[in-house]
């Protein structure tokens, strides 16, 4: 059936376009940081990326840079109470990429993250252990004007596709003083003020919500002009 404007206004009366690219993260993949060089606890997690394609706009080559997040040491640190165990590293933020064609019909594409309750709490103004990516609220990549930090780019020689590369990212919260904790504890006065049975305590509140099983999805949906 031939697509016609007419078409694409009809389905802006519908809450956006059935068009997502489910990205899953297996919860238990978020490890235990390391309270020695010796003592690690880690279960590795994997990525799966589906999709679905509306008959108008396609959504495809979704990838992501990063297979899974881990609120771990950096890699760098291989001294202080908190270290790099030599497997598990620092990964924060993960860059989602896709391809859509009918760009001259598409204002904005809509990225929305899904996160477990566990991880939900462990950025509460309570628990303040992690700071939350701005996808989780959602955000809107238009094509022209506010981009999001988004960067879009032309398909060469394909009419009307367009990628798109957008990074989501994590970072520490206010409870290790924005730092992560192997610096916080190691190097931030405050932290170093931190007993280590303190320290324990906090560290394994927080791998306990991270712990806690689900997945994270992204969701894409597009807005037609």
């Amino acid at each position: 059936m031939k697509t016609t404007k007419k078409n694409y206004s009809r389905r802006k009366l519908v809450a956006g376009i059935a068009i997502f690219a489910s990205v899953a993260l297996i919860g238990s993949g978020f490890a235990a940081f390391v309270i020695s060089a010796n003592q690690s606890q880690s279960v590795e997690g994997n990525i799966e990326i589906g999709k679905v394609e509306e008959q108008s706009v396609s959504i495809t080559n979704v990838a992501l840079s990063e297979s899974k997040i881990q609120f771990e040491p950096k890699a760098e640190d291989a001294t202080g109470r908190v270290r790099y165990d030599g497997t598990n590293k620092e990964i924060l933020s993960t860059t989602l990429s896709f391809t859509f064609n009918h760009s001259d019909m598409v204002e904005s594409i809509h990225v929305g993250l899904e996160v477990p309750e566990g991880i939900k709490n462990a950025a509460t103004a309570t628990a303040n252990y992690i700071t939350l990516p701005a996808a989780v609220n959602g955000v809107d990549i238009a094509l022209t004007g506010d981009k999001s930090g988004a960067t879009i780019s032309d398909v060469t020689d394909t009419t009307n596709t367009k990628t798109v590369s957008y990074t989501i990212a994590f970072g520490w919260g206010s409870a290790f003083n924005g730092k992560n904790p192997g610096e916080y504890y190691d190097t931030d006065d405050a932290g170093k003020a931190v007993d280590d049975a303190a320290m324990k305590s906090t560290l394994t509140a927080f791998h306990d919500l991270l712990a806690t099983e689900g997945t994270m999805k992204v969701n894409l949906s597009v807005k037609l002009n």
